[in-house]
């Protein structure tokens, strides 16, 4: 585990509300990681976009908050990228209607580079987790209605008031 991951600084409340989201991460590394069932993966250093749905207890500020902690027991794929990667920024639409297959094909057609079988074991997608070399600054084809939240670090931020969500 990477000890300068700390805690994730939201800049406003996640909604309790259902719906998809993408979370993007940091690795600053290279990395060989064991992703459960999948086996290893050699993780090159970069951003990684990472999409899913929430429509259980909680919704997205559950599910997100958990995805958010980097230590804990590893229930899906993406907690044991997360152990390395560092939460950088989160994508959110309440939409009632799951997004998360139809994400995950824009993000690869929009030339991010999909990790086969990542996130994806209970769906016949080809990937829940697309690598950029460079950061994204905005996600496209993912339609309207998209919130933004950029996070941070203790270190990285002097002031933890919160910062309103921007529409993206």
């Amino acid at each position: 585990m990477n000890p300068s991951l700390g805690p994730t600084i939201l800049p406003a409340p996640l909604p309790e509300a259902p719906g998809t989201y993408v979370l993007l991460l940091q690795l600053r590394e290279r990395a060989p990681i064991h992703i459960g069932r999948l086996g290893l993966i050699i993780f090159q250093r970069g951003w990684y976009a990472y999409v899913g749905s929430a429509f259980g207890a909680g919704g997205l500020a559950a599910r997100l908050g958990r995805h958010l902690q980097a230590k804990k027991k590893p229930h899906w794929h993406l907690d044991y990228l997360r152990a390395l990667a560092e939460p950088r920024r989160i994508w959110l639409n309440t939409a009632i209607t799951p997004l998360e297959h139809a994400w995950a094909a824009a993000l690869a057609a929009g030339g991010a580079r999909p990790i086969p079988g990542f996130g994806c074991s209970d769906c016949h997608c080809h990937s829940h987790l697309l690598y950029y070399r460079t950061a994204p600054r905005n996600l496209t084809g993912l339609g309207a209605g998209l919130k933004s939240y950029t996070l941070a670090t203790p270190s990285e931020r002097s002031d933890t008031a919160p910062v309103p969500p921007s529409g993206a």
